[in-house]
């Protein structure tokens, strides 16, 4: 988005604002998913060690 942005420009504001909700859910998202990855490692390397 960041590459995208400044190529469609120029934009609304309301068009800004969807875009960075855009942004901001992409992050939750991309967040998420390192917590959940993190935490399957974590499993994955107690189940090794306790087997």
């Amino acid at each position: 988005l960041q590459i995208i942005v400044p190529q469609l420009e120029p934009l609304n504001d309301q068009q800004m604002a969807s875009i960075h909700n855009i942004f901001l859910s992409s992050q939750q998202a991309e967040d998420a998913t390192s917590q959940g990855l993190d935490k399957l490692q974590q499993s994955m390397v107690h189940n090794i060690v306790v087997d």
